[in-house]
């Protein structure tokens, strides 16, 4: 059809209709790349044959962006072309830059932007039912995808792009940015949430982060009796206590003693250096993912957490990496290895949006309970975030202010700070 010879109301419901399929194509991309995957695989299992089609052309993802490539170029070119040729027909040589100023922003709010956003939202919904039809697109447009794609492909290997496999697979980044999108729409508990969460943060946290610092360790003079030490293990339920020699600072090794190993002992002829194991010395710096490996070769469940200069700052053990994981584990004391705290640390909720909390309490902690996101690079517990912000020891009643909470000194000995009450702001 001569569109010079043609009537304009022909001519503009032409363009809407290719206004429509570029919209379409637009569109089912997004969709595509939108819809929950978990959701089309439920759906496919439940014999819904959209969803199918879904997962199908996520195994060919090349075809798939062709497709809507393809779909979105060739209605471009004509819409553009149509109304090119109809305002040089009304204005003549001007009829370009007409077009230009009229179409475009036409074209792009009405094929692009409110398509894509309709999709979007409704993307669980809309993917399968449009999945047919882009599929009988994708045939009809084969001979050309199939050039583009190989071209792509050849391009890709020469500049190093990788595998097109590898986008099978996602990284620790991205696993975060699901979890924390899923939480708006989860019906998960805070419980699973969080063990999600940790599990996903486990490769990066560090031995600092989880150790039990030495104010809070059970350790052993190395001049102890061994009958007394065994006493004080099997009293206390501790599996590895450490051993030191004139100070705490000065680990010398582990007593670590089965029960049937106790029972062979003569308590009152050996010594307790007698009957110490070798200690495992790891850094703060170091990652759980190395340590428990390192567990595994050394046969042992304990670690010595040492400074630069060689001191001891803490102690670590499989426990704690586990409830890294799962958070507290629920078990008698017989059946613990050992709990080195005093007493389990203190979370007390005073009223709403009020809180008490025990400043050894490892950030992250305080992070998942309080919603918040406070760096802690420079520091591992609520106490070392309130002496990183205030730059001295505090006193009673001091405070800052951080994340729309504020923080207040509670509590104090000599030399630290025992608890901190935590409020919400007021805006």
């Amino acid at each position: 059809m001569n569109v010079l010879n043609s009537g304009v109301i022909e001519t503009l419901v032409l363009m809407l209709i290719l206004l429509l399929i570029k919209g379409f194509f637009s569109g089912s991309e997004i969709a595509l790349v939108s819809s929950d995957k978990i959701k089309m695989r439920h759906k496919a299992r439940m014999g819904h044959k959209g969803a199918q089609i879904v997962l199908d052309l996520f195994k060919t993802p090349d075809i798939l962006l062709g497709t809507t490539l393809v779909g979105t170029n060739i209605a471009t070119v004509a819409l553009t072309t149509l109304g090119t040729l109809l305002m040089v027909k009304y204005f003549g040589d001007d009829g370009d830059l007409y077009a230009l100023l009229i179409y475009s922003p036409i074209f792009l709010i009405f094929g692009e932007i409110v398509p894509k956003s309709i999709y979007q939202q409704n993307a669980n919904t809309i993917a399968p039912a449009i999945v047919r039809v882009l599929r009988l697109f994708s045939l009809l447009f084969y001979p050309i995808i199939f050039i583009f794609s190989r071209i792509a492909r050849t391009v890709a290997k020469i500049v190093g792009a990788g595998n097109p496999d590898s986008s099978l697979f996602i990284s620790r980044e991205q696993m975060r940015s699901i979890v924390e999108m899923a939480e708006m729409g989860s019906n998960l508990d805070d419980f699973d949430r969080n063990r999600i969460k940790r599990a996903i943060n486990f490769a990066d946290t560090i031995v600092g982060q989880v150790m039990t610092p030495v104010p809070d360790m059970v350790a052993l003079d190395q001049n102890t009796s061994l009958g007394n030490a065994v006493r004080l293990s099997q009293s206390m339920h501790f599996h590895d206590i450490p051993v030191y020699q004139n100070n705490i600072s000065n680990i010398v090794g582990i007593l670590s003693l089965e029960p049937w190993e106790v029972l062979e002992l003569d308590l009152e002829q050996k010594t307790l250096l007698q009957v110490i194991k070798p200690a495992l010395y790891v850094t703060e710096n170091q990652y759980l993912e190395e340590l428990f490996h390192l567990f595994d070769q050394q046969n042992c469940n304990t670690a010595i957490v040492v400074d630069e200069f060689g001191s001891t700052t803490g102690i670590i053990d499989k426990q704690d990496l586990y409830e890294e994981v799962v958070g507290d584990l629920e078990s008698s004391p017989e059946e613990s290895s050992r709990r080195r705290y005093n007493q389990k640390m203190l979370f007390q909720e005073l009223g709403q949006d009020c809180y008490m909390i025990d400043a050894k309490l490892p950030i992250a902690e305080v992070n998942d309970i309080l919603g918040i996101n406070i760096n802690a690079s420079e520091f591992y517990s609520l106490g070392g975030f309130m002496l990183s912000h205030l730059h001295h020891l505090p006193k009673t009643g001091e405070s800052i202010n951080e994340c729309g909470y504020n923080f207040i000194i509670h509590s104090m000995t000599a030399r630290a700070i025992k608890t901190i009450k935590v409020e919400r702001l007021v805006n």
